[in-house]
């Protein structure tokens, strides 16, 4: 068996056991075995051995994406141990790299009001204030519809787009309720609350138009995300994640 083939089928059985629930997440595994395969030259597992993970380790300098890595690697190689693919686990015959603790930018609370201060047009108002006032993920906030304010009060994160497919409703606080008041009056049941955007006059790309059945790229959500923190006047590296960080310190 070629690796991988080996990966396709541990990642049939991830997803069938629920250990994998998320495009993300596959992608994230996919491209850490895909490394891993093309550094032992795509041979059966069978025939892998612990220098072969210790130099696919030896792409990540940093020891936290490292060790996130090694997970990886051990998980796959715990499969095919269950598989029959083979008797041991070489990347469990690695060390494992002593994490660092992690310096993550955290806004202060006149930062987080600088931001929804900063905010301007519909899409910056929706984008920043649910993700400081309701505290949503990248994802969740990109898998919004129309249907997920359909409930006064409350801001629905269904179990197709929460984290782990742990569904929860987040009550709508005072400086959250014009802007959900503007999705509820302009955002169909099922029609993205950030959608997607194309240029409608190439090739001059000075207009855009939504997409309002298809969803946000994450790109795009962290390049609003920048531009309104460096006019709020923010000279950190300011992402999606960090404004939850913000509703979880100050709301």
């Amino acid at each position: 068996m070629k690796f991988r083939e080996a990966i396709d089928l541990y990642i049939v059985d991830m997803k069938v056991q629920g250990r994998l629930t998320s495009e993300a997440s596959e992608r994230g595994y996919r491209s850490t075995l895909d490394a891993h395969a093309e550094d032992v030259a795509n041979r059966d597992p069978r025939n892998v051995g612990r220098e072969d993970v210790k130099r696919t380790l030896r792409r990540w300098q940093h020891p936290n994406t490292q060790g996130t890595n090694r997970s990886k690697l051990v998980s796959f190689y715990d499969w095919a141990m269950e598989e029959d693919l083979r008797k041991d686990n070489p990347a469990r015959q690695t060390q494992r790299p002593r994490r660092r603790a992690a310096h993550e930018y955290r806004p202060t609370e006149a930062e987080a009001v600088g931001m929804l201060m900063a905010a301007t047009g519909v899409r910056e108002r929706r984008a920043i204030f649910l993700l400081i006032c309701a505290g949503l993920r990248n994802a969740e906030i990109r898998g919004m519809k129309g249907q997920h304010f359909e409930r006064p009060g409350f801001v629905e994160v269904s179990e197709d787009i929460a984290k782990g497919g742990r569904s929860r409703w987040v009550p709508v606080i005072d400086d959250l309720v014009p802007v959900v008041a503007e999705i509820v009056a302009h955002v169909g049941h099922d029609e993205y609350v950030l959608p997607a955007q194309r240029f409608r006059n190439p090739p001059f790309n000075t207009e855009q138009q939504d997409l309002r059945r298809r969803a946000s790229s994450s790109q795009a959500l962290r390049q609003l995300v920048m531009r309104v923190a460096a006019r709020a006047g923010i000279a950190a590296h300011v992402h999606p994640h960090t404004l939850r960080d913000a509703f979880a310190a100050h709301i």
